[in-house]
C-alpha cells in the first residue's frame, strides 16, 4: 500500500513539474473533481 502511495506521489510530481502555482492548483482541482465524481453517498439506514 505504501508503494502505491509513493508511486502516485511520484506521478503527480512528474505531472506538475514545471507548472506554475495556478497550473498546479488547477491540476489539484481536477484530481479532486475526479475523486468526488466517484464517491457514492451511503444509503440512509434506520
Amino acid at each position: 500500500r505504501q508503494a502505491d502511495e509513493d508511486i502516485e506521489l511520484a506521478c503527480d510530481s512528474a505531472a506538475t513539474d514545471g507548472l506554475d502555482r495556478a497550473e498546479r492548483a488547477a491540476y489539484s482541482r481536477t484530481l479532486l473533481a475526479a475523486v468526488q465524481s466517484h464517491v457514492r453517498a451511503l444509503p440512509a439506514t434506520t
